[in-house]
């Protein structure tokens, strides 16, 4: 796996009712604030996709390697595609 330099560790959603913003920690410091708005079920969505993206991501490159080491001689346009849309995501992953 190519290292990363995001924050290392299990990333957790922490809602925070009543204040402006809950958070997205590593257990020990904030990754990242999202805005608490009233009745808005976007806020818990979005902070529990942010807290699996490290995971997601080392699932993306290690099924990109694997499709890479597995399909040589032949992919389907959906093996394309998706090797495609996984390459993509890691390198905006990376800034």
């Amino acid at each position: 796996m190519i290292s990363s330099k995001h924050t290392n560790g299990e990333w957790f959603y922490e809602p925070v009712p009543g204040a402006s913003q809950s958070m997205v920690t590593n257990g020990e410091s904030i990754i990242a604030g999202i805005p608490n708005i009233d009745g808005c079920e976007e806020t818990a969505a979005n902070g529990h996709l942010i807290a699996s993206a490290p995971g997601l991501l080392q699932a993306c490159q290690k099924m990109l390697l694997l499709t890479l080491k597995c399909s040589r001689h032949y992919r389907s346009n959906d093996e394309r595609e998706a090797i495609l849309l996984a390459q993509k995501a890691i390198t905006k992953s990376r800034g």
